[in-house]
């Protein structure tokens, strides 16, 4: 624990038990990291995890509080006997078993925070614990076949409290779920890095691993190389930018999400015909936040929303963020990046030429990106903010 860090802020808990789906990087999971972070550092509850599925992120995680995966419950010897015998009945009967003892054991004295509708489906199982608290990332927790329509009723009547992410998921949990409002609390912040703790990456590549100089400019983009992500206009950008510094060390890098050259193959052929590919590295991965320690400006420029970590992430990691504004709008982390038109290509060009050539004005954006995250984003403002919501509506 760093010296000089607050300890004892009181959350009115003093035992958190999360159960989560699993320790994939996405918000989600890098949520729960960074709050779990922020309770060891600055409280003396005592959290515990419960994963249904192994994750990366899980390693993470156990640095600072006790981790079990459900696999490993599944693994009591009892229940492994029968299953050798081939009496699955009995059992999945014992794994039920063992993991309601394991609830009921860390019933008193704390809170129950489900990291997501499908990691509460653990209520099934669970009968006299603490307070349950489920909290909604995403809309699309509440689409898709992932969670049963049974399991969903059995959420929306023995959870005590949701937190929900933005308005639209507060009205969908009373809409579709029944929640009553009175049992739904709004909480804005994206609990982000700041520059409070590192990057979730788990081997972020260095400049050398990608074959990029150390006195390049880079600038970055994302996405997947369909209509959505609308790659061809980060090309079109590319090479305005290019033409405009002849002379400067530049080095483009997009981070594709499918690995596939096939499906690679349109933007690599855009890329040779606009003579960009020579200063162009693509690389691949469902993890962008692996190679922001390599830019110094990201640039997003798609048809789609961004994810906001990525924002808050590249913000905290010293990289300056250029928007086109179609894209989060009235979104908490549109104010940490510079805006510039839809479309206009030369407009992107002159705003992200400003920064490559002078690293004052880059380095100022990054401060006020940093300001702003910092200010309403960083899990220093969003944690006690939650759970003073929570205290609220108990």
């Amino acid at each position: 624990m760093d010296v000089g860090v607050e300890v004892g802020v009181d959350v009115g808990v003093r035992r958190i038990v999360f159960v989560t789906r699993d320790g994939a990087v996405g918000a989600s999971q890098v949520f729960l990291l960074y709050l779990l972070r922020w309770l060891h550092e600055h409280t003396e509850v005592e959290a515990e995890v419960l994963s249904w599925f192994d994750g990366p992120l899980l390693d993470q995680a156990a640095e600072v509080a006790p981790v079990r995966v459900l696999d490993e419950l599944n693994e009591w010897r009892p229940a492994r006997f029968f299953e050798v015998l081939g009496v699955q009945r009995v059992a999945q009967v014992l794994k039920s078993a063992r993991l309601r003892w394991w609830l009921l054991r860390r019933r008193s004295g704390g809170l129950l925070y489900l990291n997501g509708l499908e990691a509460a489906r653990v209520l099934g199982f669970a009968a006299g614990t603490p307070r349950a608290v489920v909290h909604v990332h995403d809309l699309a927790e509440l689409d898709g076949d992932r969670v049963s329509d049974a399991d969903r009723s059995l959420v929306a009547a023995r959870a005590d409290t949701f937190v929900a992410a933005s308005d639209e998921i507060a009205d969908a949990l009373h809409e579709r779920l029944g929640v009553a409002r009175s049992r739904i609390v709004r909480h804005d912040y994206v609990i982000a890095a700041g520059v409070e703790g590192p990057l979730v990456s788990l081997h972020p590549p260095s400049r050398a691993d990608l074959g990029i100089a150390d006195d390049e400019v880079v600038v970055g983009g994302t996405g997947s190389a369909d209509w959505w992500a609308e790659p061809e206009q980060f090309v079109l950008f590319a090479w305005a930018l290019r033409r405009r510094l002849p002379q400067a060390r530049l080095r483009f890098l997009w981070i594709a999400e499918d690995p596939d050259e096939r499906v690679l193959w349109p933007f690599h052929h855009d890329l040779r015909n606009a003579g960009v590919d020579d200063v162009t590295t693509v690389v691949s991965g469902p993890t962008p936040f692996d190679y922001l320690r390599s830019m110094d400006v990201l640039v997003l420029s798609a048809r789609h929303e961004p994810a906001e970590l990525l924002v808050f992430e590249a913000v905290g990691a010293g990289v300056a963020v250029v928007r086109t504004d179609n894209l989060l709008r009235d979104a908490p982390a549109g104010l940490t990046a510079t805006p510039v038109p839809y479309l206009d290509v030369d407009a992107l060009a002159d705003a992200v030429g400003g920064l490559v050539t002078d690293p004052a004005a880059r380095a100022a954006v990054v401060a006020r990106g940093r300001e702003a995250a910092s200010g309403h984003h960083d899990v220093s403002v969003g944690a006690p903010r939650l759970f003073a919501a929570l205290r609220r509506h108990r």
